[in-house]
């Protein structure tokens, strides 16, 4: 018992001869050693890096804390991020923690072109600044302890002292639990991971995240966007140039690599469709084949790589290697990215949403996973301890990891957020070496539209400085209308007299149109799996007004030249079952009524000629152009093509079409009796600038010049470095 107390006692001594613990400020406690925010005793949540500021500032409180000091904390050499963006939305999120203002702070004060001051009271505990308790020493059957003010004797307990006996047995058997759960916790759970650096791979800004990222331990697989096509690339791991890769070195979507990086899976392409024929193909010598009859969205190989999982439209699936012996193991639509946890038992995949799920490779165990995220892209450590996956949060996407203990589930802790960068990332793929993980990232996807003359082959923005996706002449010439996605403005054809008109509430904005009599604009919000709604508001103002009733997902709504009647379409929806049948509808807007145009199933993106006499539609799957004469009732099939975007009508009723997956990505004409004729094209946007992704042809200026939705660019390729553990 003797060697236990004077164990104990020097274990108190370590203790408190360390640097503060503890820090107490206002209703707040950060305690340092386990890295959490207190409120009143109660856990606030905060991420890291509003943690690591926060820490930085109460080391001197009532000093002023540079930015470029705080920069440094938080993002080693070599970190490729937007320092003072990144900084700034760290502070506010740490000022949101703290329920702090900027303006009237309490806690955190900003020292214009300097950095921040903590400027609350702090107190602190444990930080050694005290008298050192005191260190209990042996003397024969006493205990003596150092002099100082909180010195004393302790007599060793007698024989017959039961009581105290029973108490230091019981302060013994507690420190033996308390060690013992800590060193099982400390095997049992895998420690966390951290990212150290982040590094951009590719400098294109071409990068389509829609091609899933591979890799063969050595090389990173790829797609960039450019035009009517896809370039399929390669990069090393340690990043340089990339090179093309496959047989023609275009359109070939990777969608993974065996285990034993001898083997990958792929589906070529024309287009980004869904139900993809899936291919193999050996990364060293071997010629690719055809995998069965097999359609997919994803593909993951087994860990031992006998069995493939796979996704598409249907469902989720299971086969042997070869593609024979298919087995359903979920019936659910619209599933995507697909991932084989490397002890075997677990499959993992994505579904429009977006929305993760599990089941066995059984087909066991079906259940939503984390089905209060939205969250998608997942993929496990080759060593199976975590879960790495990409999650939106307040609009920002970002790299989470979870621990997994298979083991012990009742332990499974809550997600960890990797990433706070600045730039959104997505799609992570860890290394086999555990080194880094592998992400598509940059900015969401950027468009401009330009007016281009084809007579001179000259181009410019429309409204310069005013980044917008599409936009529309009024049929008076008097306005244009813009939209971003997210806000629809108007102003003069100069950009004078700007308005906003209406807001996104939740899912982005989009397929826009003037009434005939220049007064209100017609648009739709659509949801992340397809849902549709419409929408009409006033240039005058006011709130945007649902016309039509509630009902099932409507799309791609445009008023008639009269102003009497709405067209849309119902289009299949993951999840939700129309009362209507699938094609084109009419309607009234003074009777209320809704008529299905016989013959429309199938068609979509309705389109009134200026006469009123025709509605163009292009085929659901994109291949074909369809005129319906109002007159005669009669459908006749005007063209054909790979891409088809909607139809465009000239201001004397002429009939314009593009199609995307063309070079040049060309605009053709459409005249009675006569074929389609080839008269735009837009390989100059496309080739003057290196960021030009694609262009569509949105229709015309009062001039005659074309107004053009140029892409600009979809983001890189980003290596994590991931700290030691």
């Amino acid at each position: 018992m003797i060697h236990f107390v004077a164990l104990w006692g020097c274990v108190r001594v370590k203790a408190s001869t360390r640097r503060g613990s503890s820090v107490r400020f206002g209703q707040f406690e950060l305690d340092l050693s386990e890295e959490r925010l207190f409120k009143k005793g109660l856990p606030v949540r905060i991420e890291n890096q509003p943690y690591l500021i926060l820490a930085a500032l109460l080391e001197d409180p009532g000093e002023v804390v540079s930015r470029e000091q705080l920069c440094s904390s938080l993002w080693p050499d070599g970190t490729y991020v937007d320092f003072d963006e990144g900084l700034n939305t760290a502070v506010k999120k740490l000022r949101s923690a703290l329920g702090d203002s900027a303006e009237n702070p309490v806690f955190i004060e900003t020292v214009p072109r300097r950095g921040y001051r903590f400027i609350a009271p702090v107190a602190t505990e444990g930080n050694g600044s005290g008298p050192l308790e005191t260190v209990p020493q042996i003397h024969g059957d006493r205990l003596s302890s150092l002099e100082g003010p909180r010195a004393e004797s302790l007599v060793l307990t007698r024989a017959g002292s039961q009581p105290r006996r029973k108490l230091s047995w019981l302060i013994a058997l507690g420190v033996v639990f308390v060690g013992g759960c800590g060193l099982f916790y400390r095997l049992a759970v895998p420690p966390p991971l951290r990212i150290t650096q982040i590094t951009r791979l590719t400098t294109s800004g071409r990068h389509d995240p829609w091609g899933r990222l591979a890799s063969d331990g050595s090389r990173v697989f790829f797609l960039e966007r450019q035009g009517d096509h896809w370039n399929s690339r390669q990069i090393s791991v340690a990043g340089g140039e990339s090179i093309p890769f496959g047989p023609s070195g275009r359109n070939l979507r990777v969608l993974a690599v065996s285990t034993d990086q001898s083997e990958m899976l792929f589906s070529p392409f024309t287009s980004r469709t869904p139900d993809l024929p899936l291919w193999s193909m050996p990364l060293v010598g071997g010629a690719p084949s055809r995998v069965g009859h097999i359609l997919v969205n994803g593909a993951a190989f087994s860990p031992d790589g006998t069995r493939i999982a796979f996704t598409n439209s249907a469902g989720v699936f299971v086969a042997n290697h070869d593609g024979s012996a298919v087995r359903q193991l979920a019936a659910m639509p619209d599933c995507w990215d697909i991932a084989w946890s490397p002890d075997g038992k677990t499959l993992r995949f994505g579904q429009d949403g977006p929305h993760l799920w599990q089941v066995s490779p059984t087909g066991g165990d079906l259940h939503s996973f984390l089905p209060a995220w939205s969250s998608s892209d997942g993929n496990w450590t080759a060593d199976g301890a975590y879960y790495i996956f990409s999650a939106s949060n307040e609009g920002q996407k970002s790299i989470w990891a979870l621990r997994e203990l298979p083991s012990f589930p009742w332990l499974r802790p809550k997600p960890a957020r990797l990433t706070s960068s600045p730039i959104n990332l997505a799609g992570p793929l860890p290394s086999r070496d555990g080194r880094f993980i592998f992400v598509h990232g940059g900015l969401v996807e950027q468009f401009d539209v330009v007016r281009f003359d084809p007579a001179t082959h000259q181009f410019k923005p429309l409204l310069p400085g005013v980044n917008i996706m599409e936009a529309a002449f009024s049929p008076d010439h008097q306005w244009v209308f813009y939209n971003n996605w997210k806000q629809i403005w108007c102003s003069r054809p100069d950009g004078s007299d700007r308005r906003q008109l209406a807001t996104a509430s939740s899912f982005p904005i989009s397929d826009a149109h003037w009434s005939p009599d220049s007064k209100h604009i017609l648009f739709e919000s659509v949801d992340p799996v397809g849902k549709g709604a419409i929408y009409l508001v006033s240039t005058d103002g006011g709130p945007p007004q649902q016309p039509l009733p509630p009902g099932p997902s409507r799309r791609g709504p445009t008023l008639s030249p009269d102003g009497k009647t709405i067209t849309f379409s119902i289009e299949e929806v993951a999840g939700e079952t129309s009362p209507l049948k699938q094609g084109i509808y009419l309607f009234d807007l003074a009777q209320g009524h809704t008529t299905l145009i016989p013959g429309s199933s199938g068609l979509a993106a309705a389109r009134w000629s200026p006469d009123g006499r025709f509605l163009a539609a292009v085929s659901v799957d994109g291949t074909y152009v369809k005129v319906l004469d109002l007159k005669t009732h009669q459908w006749t099939e005007v063209g054909r093509g790979t891409a088809i975007v909607f139809p465009v009508w000239s201001a004397d009723s002429v009939l314009y079409f593009q199609d995307l997956l063309v070079p040049g990505e060309p605009v053709y004409r459409v005249r009675p009796g006569v074929s389609p004729q080839r008269v735009y094209s837009f390989e100059d946007i496309l080739q003057a600038d290196a960021s030009a992704m694609r262009c569509r042809f949105e229709g015309f200026a009062p001039d005659g010049s074309l107004l053009v939705e140029v892409s600009l660019g979809g983001g890189d390729v980003y290596s994590l470095t991931v700290g030691p553990r």
